[in-house]
């Protein structure tokens, strides 16, 4: 079995949507067509940037860095530049830490994190889009 990462869109536009990915790696979330998770498209949330934020994810950690979105990343709430000691702009904000089952919000759109196991599989993607609900 591998660690996964598995991020379910709880609200906004494209709620229901899951995305899988497994570690170690990057991943940028946002509306530009560059990044990995891209929530682009018809139905779109604006008050997501264009490059809002980054998960970093080393099974079994997961960090998520907000990378100067206008609106601010949180993770249960709390800010990511809130988390930086000296934070006078987003541009301060420092890595936080998530766990499974933690919520990330961009914008109006929630996301839950989970971390599961699945089995390993050769997989031409980096991000598998609406991935299953169950391994």
């Amino acid at each position: 079995m591998a660690a996964t990462i598995r991020l379910t869109v709880l609200t906004g536009p494209h709620k229901g949507s899951r995305y899988c990915f497994r570690g170690p790696s990057g991943m940028t979330l946002g509306r530009g067509s560059r990044c990995d998770i891209c929530f682009c498209g018809d139905a779109q949330d604006l008050c997501i940037s264009r490059r809002h934020c980054e998960l970093t994810f080393d099974p079994p950690n997961v960090c998520v860095d907000d990378l100067g979105s206008a609106n601010g990343t949180y993770v249960n709430g709390h800010s990511c530049a809130a988390a930086a000691s000296d934070a006078r702009s987003r541009q301060d904000s420092v890595p936080i830490a998530a766990n499974d089952g933690d919520i990330l919000t961009i914008g109006g759109t929630s996301l839950q994190i989970s971390i599961i196991d699945c089995p390993e599989r050769i997989e031409e993607e980096r991000v598998k889009k609406n991935c299953p609900a169950e391994c």
